[in-house]
């Protein structure tokens, strides 16, 4: 009879470590989830300073704030995280305006405001990011990849 516990108590043993393995690799997954979000955010600041810089206005607050996160297919078709950050900026620090940028993984797909209609021109024209947001009051702001 104390064999069969034995028995028992082993199965609960290696259920347990199932778990106990799944827990792992969940916890490692978000880590790895958590830290690449990171490396993304930094990407979108640092673009979001250098499209403030170019278009003569301050970026407040140094920030970048997500606001959206889902999935979308690249031109090759892979699927990658495609997110939306919201940033403030400001032609002289008196008044706040709203900016987005979207990353598909971690390349630029676009950046737009309602820039001033004097820093407007050095941009070709507006980016339709989606269908609904087709206002004639943002502009794209040229990155490096888009110089020859």
């Amino acid at each position: 009879m104390l064999l069969h516990e034995t028995n028992v108590n082993s199965a609960d043993a290696a259920k347990l470590g199932g778990m106990e393995f799944v827990a792992i690799i969940v916890l490692v997954g978000a880590g790895w989830f958590w830290l690449g979000s990171l490396k993304t955010r930094e990407i979108a600041l640092l673009i979001c300073r250098n499209a403030c810089l170019r278009a003569n206005v301050q970026l407040l607050d140094e920030t970048v704030a997500l606001k959206r996160l889902d999935l979308a297919r690249d031109q090759t078709g892979r699927v990658h995280l495609r997110r939306r950050y919201q940033f403030e900026y400001s032609e002289q620090g008196l008044e706040r305006r709203q900016g987005e940028i979207i990353l598909l993984g971690n390349q630029l797909l676009s950046i737009r405001g309602d820039w001033i209609e004097s820093q407007a021109t050095t941009g070709p024209g507006p980016v339709p990011v989606d269908p609904e947001s087709n206002s004639d009051k943002h502009r794209h702001i040229p990155s490096d990849s888009d110089r020859p």
